[in-house]
């Protein structure tokens, strides 16, 4: 008898996990086509076959459910920028810095929704502000790689020099896709000279390579 309300609670768990994806698909379906200051609730929830009173279980109202959305995305594009890398994108820090740009570049270009979302001028401020304080946990994880192959060197508020750093290669993109609907191979080198000669400038020019760790 006790095994039956736990049945029922897992059969109800998985109906809402798939009622939560198919709003979040809906939501980038539409997105691919409209804007984001467009997008309803109703529309979304039409969309999805789901009646807008039970999608309201799982989100409030458009801007919670874009929230939701654009994490979702970001989870996919920070896992790219992290993947195993090549021996040649090892061979030094500007090599490392210059192939997780380009990663953040392919996956914005190929994820229009999340380009969308993330650095067009079409992103609402809450999802932008929302961007931002991925961005610093990016560059944290940036930072931690460099790291993990190269002697930084022990400079003050080496954090936040990286995150502004980060947010200068995402100004380059926003700048792009104001300019062009798109990253252009122009902007993208904008953004990776950026990023390296400011490094450079507190790094004080090459870095000394680890002996050893995961790749090398």
């Amino acid at each position: 008898m006790p095994a039956k309300p736990q049945k029922s609670l897992s059969h109800t768990q998985r109906r809402g996990d798939e009622r939560r994806q198919r709003l979040l698909g809906a939501a980038a379906t539409l997105l691919q086509r409209q804007n984001v200051g467009d997008l309803t609730f109703a529309a979304v929830c039409a969309a999805a076959g789901v009646p807008s009173g039970s999608a309201r279980f799982f989100y409030r109202d458009i801007h919670e459910l874009l929230r939701a959305l654009l994490m979702d995305l970001a989870k996919g594009h920070d896992a790219a920028l992290m993947a195993p890398f090549r021996p040649s994108d090892l061979e030094d820090w500007r090599s490392l810095v210059a192939c997780v740009i380009d990663r953040s570049a392919r996956f914005h270009r190929s994820h229009a929704v999340f380009a969308k979302l993330s650095i067009s001028g079409q992103t609402l401020p809450e999802l932008k502000r929302m961007d931002r304080e991925a961005d610093r946990q990016r560059s944290q994880g940036v930072l931690a790689l460099l790291d993990e192959y190269f002697v930084l060197p022990r400079i003050p508020d080496l954090e936040r020099i990286t995150y502004f750093i980060t947010e200068t290669v995402d100004l380059a993109f926003s700048l792009s896709m104001n300019e062009a609907g798109r990253i252009t191979p122009a902007w993208l080198e904008l953004a990776k000279a950026s990023a390296t000669e400011l490094l450079a400038h507190h790094f004080g020019g090459e870095l000394k390579r680890r002996p050893s760790g995961p790749g090398i």
